[in-house]
């Protein structure tokens, strides 16, 4: 199975794959931890601090990229499901761009798990965040404008219905 379909249905990419490899995958595992354990434990014991010191850095990271990945996989798992749920929704209320909703459903959950991803790695949180928001601000002020100035006829005729109702409410009292 290629990179592009397990990052688009990552559930029949897991279900794809056969427990035959586990055995070697969980022996691989174990033969990198050990040897990432001597050679720590060699470096210390030489006195070669640097190198002990960056080892343990390196351990230490492991925790985090098992949690990004973990989150990347979860975060495109579910901008699926949402997609799928959005297409059938708009299918079901007769809305005719059922297919650009899911697609908007799946970039901005994406757009949110990368970041989620990038933020958990500790790359350059602050700059990640930042521009998380001016994106989104910037994609809600482009609906704002889309709608209003697009929509101002409409606009328009709800605020003289909203303020003809509370002009006749006033008068009633």
């Amino acid at each position: 199975m290629d990179l592009q379909a397990a990052l688009l249905e990552p559930g029949r990419a897991l279900a794809a794959q056969t427990v035959a490899y586990l055995p070697s995958l969980l022996a691989a595992l174990l033969i990198v931890a050990f040897g990432w354990l001597f050679a720590k434990f060699a470096a210390s014991v030489l006195g070669l601090t640097p190198v002990s010191e960056l080892l343990n850095h390196v351990v230490l990271y492991v925790p985090k990229v098992i949690a990004a990945v973990v989150a990347l996989i979860l975060g495109l798992f579910v901008a699926n499901v949402l997609a799928g749920g959005v297409r059938t929704a708009a299918a079901n209320a007769g809305l005719a761009e059922t297919d650009v909703l899911a697609a908007l459903t799946r970039y901005a959950v994406v757009a949110f798990t990368v970041a989620v991803t990038l933020e958990e790695l500790g790359i350059a949180p602050e700059l990640v965040r930042w521009a998380f928001v001016i994106v989104l601000g910037g994609a809600c002020l482009g609906l704002a404008l889309a709608f209003g100035l697009g929509c101002k006829d409409l606009a328009r005729d709800w605020m003289v219905r909203y303020l003809d109702g509370a002009r006749a409410r006033r008068k009633s009292h």
